[in-house]
């Protein structure tokens, strides 16, 4: 009875641990996603800035 119940706790404790990883990855994942739309528009900003102080 004791280790059923401790395996129990595991389990609980187990699918705790993995529901809070999901939980970290989704929010890096989305800061990633702002990080590189950020350097995608700083980056495009910047190409364009060059080139107009490059035309005549």
């Amino acid at each position: 009875m004791v280790a059923e119940e401790a395996e129990e706790r595991l389990c609980s404790q187990l699918a705790e641990l993995e529901a809070e990883s999901l939980d970290e990855a989704r929010d890096y994942h989305s800061r990633i996603i702002f990080l590189v739309n950020e350097l995608s528009r700083v980056s495009s900003s910047s190409s364009s800035s060059s080139s107009d102080l490059a035309s005549p």
